[in-house]
């Protein structure tokens, strides 16, 4: 049943302008909390059957729920390259998602480290 679920929030608190009074990991508790007093959900760190998105940017939050926490990328191995290069998964999903024919050219609009372009390769 639904009561039966186990969650984790993983929380990414970022401000730019401000600094917040409270760590990432008291956001996440917080939010927690909040979610097992209205779905009577249990909180488990690990072996959790689902896993929630808090993110906190300046004075705005989002939450939403990851739906996939396997690799989606056929490049498993290939790491990321410092804090600009776009997730493995994300470009896997944007060449997915624009059904590529052999020939097509494919244009990074990042121009970074040529993430999309090796995706789209893979497909």
């Amino acid at each position: 049943s639904k009561h039966d679920l186990t969650f984790r929030v993983t929380a990414d608190r970022r401000s730019r302008f401000k600094t917040h009074n409270f760590r990432s990991v008291d956001a996440a508790v917080e939010f927690g909390n909040e979610i097992n007093d209205h779905m009577n959900w249990k909180a488990k760190m690990k072996g959790f059957d689902i896993e929630i998105l808090l993110y906190i940017r300046e004075d705005k939050a989002c939450a939403g729920v990851l739906l996939h926490s396997g690799f989606l990328s056929k490049n498993r191995n290939r790491a990321v390259m410092g804090k600009t290069s776009l997730n493995n998964a994300i470009a896997y999903l944007l060449s997915s998602m624009a059904n590529l024919l052999p020939g097509q050219v494919v244009l990074d609009p990042m121009g970074g480290v040529g993430t999309i372009c090796v995706e789209a390769s893979q497909e």
